[in-house]
C-alpha cells in the first residue's frame, strides 16, 4: 500500500473587484472588459531577429550620384572597429544629402547586419517611438499587453545591450544630447547619425562634414532625374546657380520633367522669380518638401536660441556668397562678442561656414531668405542697406591711386557686385549707390573694364532715383564714371557723347569755371583724344590747362593732370620737343607729392620716358622706365599690363639703342605672361609675339623667329580673309625670316601665295603689296639677303630694314 504524502496547504487570497486568486494560470482570465496575459513578458536575450529585419523608409535609388568617396569613408570607419560601437555623424546643410547618403548605406551594407533600425530623431519622442517601434516589431508580445511607447522603447534598449550586428540610424537629429544616453547604453552594434548640427559630438567617435555635389556629379544628376539628354551648358548653369545642393538639384529635374519644359527655360524661371522655382514640389512624391521648408525648421530653432544670429543671416543674404570678411560682419553690432556667439550658432547649424577671417553662406540659403523679405513697415533699415553700410564703411574712396587698399577691395567687389545684383533699383540705398561707384572706379583701374561697365550703369540707374537729400555720388558723378569705362573700352562715339553731355549740365547747374566742370572737359578733350580726334583734343586740354591755372591754387592737383594730359596730346601730334618740358615739370610735382612710387608720379615717368624716346634720348628713356617696371612690378604684380607695357617699352629702347640681346629675355618673359594671363589665341599674343621674333632676326637667329611668326601668321588667317592686309603682312615677315634662315624656296613659295591671293583684291599698288612684290623678286633671282621689308602687322609701318650678313 502506497503512503500518500500530505500536501502543503497554501491560502491565496484577492480583494478587490475584477482580482483574480489562482494558484497557477496558464493563458488569459477574463475579468469584466479587461483581458490579461501572463506570458507577454519575454527577456530581450531570449529574442532572436529574424535576419533582414529592417524598416528603412525608401527602398535603394537607383539615381544616386556621387557620393561614392563618402559611402567609402563611412564603411572603412564601420569595418576598422571590429565588433565595437562605431557611431558616425554626418552632419550639414539642409538639403545637401545626409539622409539620401545614410539609406544609401543602409541598403548597401544591410546584408552586414541582423536588423538594420531607422528612426527619425528630431525629438525625444520620436526617438522614444522609434525605438519603441523596434521593440514591438522584435516582440509583439508587447503590443497584445497594451505596453506604452516609453516601455517598448526601455526593452528595445535592453535587447540592443544584449545583442550585436545591428545598425541603428538616427536621422535628423536636432540636438546631439537628445541621444547621447542612447549611445551610452548601446555600445554592441553601430550607429549613423544625421544632423545639420556640427558641434556637440564629443561622443562620437567618426564624424563627416558633408558638401555639396561635385560639378559633374550634379550634371550628371539633372540628367539622369530629368531623362534629358543634351544641354550640358544649360544643366552646367542650372547646377552652378543652385550651388550644387542635391534636394534643389532633384526638384530642378523634377520640375523639367513633371512640365516637360527645357532645363533653359526652367533656367530663365530660377533667375526672374527664384522663389517659385526654389517652392515647386510635384511629381516627386508626397513627402517631398519644398527647398524653402526644409530649412524652416532650422530658422526657427536657431530663431528661439538668439534672434540676433537670424538678423545678421538676413544681412548676409544681399551678399556674395563666399568669402565674406569677418571685419565687414563685426560691423553689424557694436559689441564683436556677440557677433561671435551669433557666427558660432549658425554655423552649429550648417547655414554658414566659418574660417578665422571669413563667412560663406549657401546661395540658396540667400535666396530663401531674400524672397521672404518684406519692406520693413517701419524706419528700420532693410537688411540690404544694412549690408551696404557694413561694405561701405570698408571702402578707400581714391582707389585709382591708394595700392595699399588693392587686397580690401579685391575681397569685397564680388559683394558689392552681389547688392547691384540683388537690390531693386528703386529700393536702393545711397550706400548701394556708392559702393558701386566706387567700385566701378577700382575696377577701372584695374582694367576690368566689362565688370566696371555694370556698375557704372546700375549706378547711373540708382541715381535716377536719388531725391534732394540723398548723399554720395549723383547723376552727374556716376554718369562721368560710366563714360570713362566707355572710353576704356573702345566705345569712342558713346564716350564723347556722354561728357558732351556732361559738360552742358554741370556747365548749365555748377558754372563754367566750376571744379567739376572741368574736370568734365578735362575728360571730354581725353575722350576725343582716343577718338582720334586730335586736334579738338588739343585745343580744349590747353583751354581747360589755362581755366583751371586761374581758379585753382597753384598746388591743386588737377592742374598737374592737366599738364600731364596736354604732354601727352603733344606727343602724339608729333611734339616731343613741347612735351617733354611739361612732363618734366609734372614728374617732379607729382614725386613732391606722392613721392617716387605714387601711381600718379609712375605714370608721367612713364609718359616722359615716351617722350624721350621720340626725341632720341634713349639713356634718360631707359633709367625712367626700369624705374617704372621696378615700382610697378611691386604694385601690380608682374602679370598686369601695366607691368607688361612697361617691360616692353623697356626692351624696345633697348633694341632701338641697337642691343637686342639685352631685349630678348624681356620680350620672352613678355610672351610668356600674355599667353599665360589673355591665352594663346588672344591678339597681344601676336603682338609680343613679334617683337620677339624680330629680336631674333636682330642677333642672327632666325630660325627662333620661324615659329613665332608662323603662329602670327595662322591667328591673323583664323581672324580675317586671306586677301585681307594684315594676313599679307604676316605672311611676308615669315617669308623674310625663312629668306634670312637660308631657306629661298620656301620663302618663295609663301610670298607667291601672298602675292596671288591679295593682288587683285589689294591692288598692285598697295603698300603691302609693293613690298612682298620686291622681297619676290630678291629671293627668286637669288639676290643675296641685304634688305628685306617687314612690318608692324595691324599698321602699314616698316620696321627698320633688316641688315643681313
Amino acid at each position: 500500500m502506497t503512503e500518500q504524502v500530505p500536501q502543503r496547504v497554501v491560502n491565496i487570497t484577492a480583494e478587490g473587484i475584477g482580482s483574480v486568486a489562482a494558484h497557477e494560470i496558464n493563458g488569459s482570465v477574463h475579468v469584466g472588459d479587461v483581458v490579461v496575459r501572463t506570458d507577454s513578458y519575454i527577456p530581450p536575450q531570449a529574442v532572436t531577429a529574424p535576419n533582414g529585419t529592417h524598416n528603412l523608409p525608401k527602398p535603394p535609388s537607383g539615381l544616386f550620384v556621387g557620393r561614392q568617396d563618402e559611402l567609402r569613408h563611412l564603411r572603412e570607419a564601420v569595418a576598422s572597429h571590429d565588433c565595437a560601437v562605431v557611431a558616425q555623424t554626418m552632419h550639414g546643410l539642409g538639403g545637401v544629402g545626409k539622409t539620401a547618403l545614410a539609406l544609401q548605406y543602409a541598403h548597401n551594407y544591410r546584408s552586414d547586419y541582423t536588423v538594420v533600425w531607422w528612426i527619425s530623431a528630431d525629438s525625444g519622442d520620436s526617438v522614444i517611438a522609434g525605438l519603441a517601434a523596434l521593440g514591438f516589431r522584435l516582440n509583439p508580445r508587447l503590443v497584445m499587453s497594451g505596453a506604452t511607447s516609453t516601455q517598448g522603447s526601455e526593452w528595445a534598449i535592453a535587447w540592443l545591450q544584449c545583442h550585436s550586428e545591428w545598425l541603428l540610424i538616427l536621422d535628423n537629429v536636432e540636438d546631439p544630447q537628445l541621444i547621447s544616453s542612447l549611445i551610452g547604453q548601446t555600445q554592441n552594434g553601430h550607429h549613423l547619425i544625421t544632423s545639420r548640427v556640427s558641434v556637440g559630438w564629443s561622443f562620437v567617435q567618426y564624424q563627416l562634414g558633408l558638401d555639396v555635389l561635385s560639378f559633374s556629379d550634379s550634371v550628371e544628376l539633372l540628367t539622369r532625374m530629368s531623362a534629358i539628354s543634351g544641354e550640358e551648358e544649360q544643366k552646367r548653369e542650372v547646377s552652378q546657380e543652385l550651388g550644387y545642393l542635391p534636394l534643389a538639384l532633384e526638384h530642378a529635374a523634377a520640375y523639367v520633367h513633371y512640365n516637360k519644359v527645357t532645363f533653359e527655360r526652367y533656367l530663365s524661371l530660377l533667375r526672374r522669380v527664384p522663389q517659385k522655382a526654389l517652392s515647386f514640389t510635384g511629381g516627386i512624391g508626397a513627402n517631398s518638401a519644398s527647398i524653402a521648408k526644409t530649412w524652416q525648421v532650422t530658422l526657427q530653432s536657431i530663431e528661439e536660441r538668439n534672434p540676433f544670429a537670424i538678423f545678421i543671416l538676413r544681412i548676409l543674404a544681399w551678399l556674395a556668397p563666399d568669402d565674406i570678411p569677418r571685419g565687414v560682419v563685426y560691423r553689424f553690432a557694436e559689441d564683436e562678442f556677440e557677433v561671435d556667439s551669433a557666427l558660432g550658432l549658425l554655423s552649429a547649424y550648417s547655414m554658414i561656414s566659418l574660417t578665422p577671417d571669413s563667412v560663406s553662406i549657401h546661395r540658396l540659403v540667400q535666396a530663401v531668405i531674400r524672397a521672404s523679405e518684406d519692406l520693413p513697415a517701419t524706419s528700420d533699415s532693410h537688411p540690404h542697406e544694412l549690408a551696404a553700410i557694413a561694405i561701405y564703411a570698408d571702402l578707400d574712396l581714391e582707389p585709382e591711386i591708394s595700392a595699399d587698399s588693392w587686397p580690401v577691395w579685391r575681397r569685397v567687389i564680388p559683394h558689392i557686385e552681389a547688392l547691384g545684383h540683388h537690390v531693386a533699383v528703386e529700393e536702393a540705398s545711397d550706400y548701394a549707390r556708392a559702393a558701386l561707384y566706387y567700385a566701378a572706379r577700382f575696377l577701372r583701374s584695374q582694367s576690368q573694364f566689362e565688370p566696371a561697365l555694370e556698375c557704372a550703369e546700375k549706378a547711373v540707374q540708382m541715381a535716377n532715383y536719388r531725391d534732394d537729400e540723398s548723399k554720395g555720388p549723383d547723376v552727374l558723378s556716376c554718369m562721368n564714371i560710366l563714360g570713362g569705362v566707355h572710353q576704356e573700352l573702345g566705345h569712342h562715339d558713346k564716350s564723347v557723347s556722354i561728357f558732351q553731355d556732361l559738360v552742358r549740365d554741370a556747365d548749365s547747374e555748377r558754372g563754367p569755371l566750376d571744379p567739376f566742370t572741368l574736370s568734365m572737359k578735362n575728360n571730354l578733350a581725353s575722350a576725343y583724344q582716343d577718338a582720334g580726334k586730335i586736334p579738338e583734343a588739343v585745343t580744349l586740354f590747353e583751354r581747360t590747362l589755362e581755366e583751371r591755372e586761374e581758379v585753382l591754387p597753384v598746388d591743386d592737383p588737377a592742374i598737374t593732370t592737366s599738364r600731364h594730359n596736354l604732354a601727352a596730346a603733344y606727343r602724339l601730334t608729333k611734339k616731343p620737343h613741347l612735351a617733354v618740358p611739361i612732363l618734366e615739370r609734372v614728374v617732379d610735382d607729382r614725386k613732391a607729392k606722392y613721392g617716387d612710387s605714387g601711381i600718379g608720379t609712375l605714370n608721367s615717368m612713364f609718359n616722359l620716358a615716351i617722350s624721350y624716346i621720340d626725341s632720341g634720348n634713349l639713356a634718360r628713356a631707359a633709367r625712367l622706365l626700369k624705374h617704372v617696371l621696378r615700382e610697378r612690378e611691386e604694385i601690380y604684380g608682374a602679370d598686369d599690363r601695366n607691368v607688361i607695357g612697361a617691360r616692353k617699352r623697356l626692351a624696345d629702347v633697348y633694341r632701338k639703342a641697337g642691343n637686342s640681346k639685352r631685349a630678348i629675355p624681356l620680350y620672352e618673359e613678355n610672351l610668356q605672361r600674355v599667353v599665360r594671363v589673355y591665352g594663346a589665341d588672344d591678339w597681344r599674343v601676336s603682338d609680343h609675339g613679334m617683337a620677339l621674333a624680330f629680336a631674333y632676326q636682330d642677333i642672327k637667329e632666325p630660325q627662333k623667329a620661324i615659329p613665332l611668326l608662323r603662329r602670327i601668321v595662322e591667328c591673323q588667317e583664323s581672324m580675317y580673309e586671306a586677301a585681307d592686309q594684315s594676313v599679307v603682312m604676316a605672311q611676308n615677315n615669315l617669308a623674310v625670316a625663312y629668306w634670312l634662315n637660308g631657306e629661298n624656296d620656301i620663302a618663295a613659295s609663301i610670298l607667291e601665295r601672298a602675292m596671288a591671293v591679295a593682288a587683285d583684291v589689294l591692288g598692285l599698288h598697295n603698300k603691302a603689296i609693293r613690298a612682298v612684290g620686291v622681297n619676290l623678286q630678291n629671293v627668286k633671282s637669288g639676290t643675296p639677303v641685304k634688305s628685306a621689308s617687314q612690318f608692324d602687322v595691324g599698321s602699314l609701318a616698316f620696321r627698320s630694314q633688316i641688315e643681313a650678313s
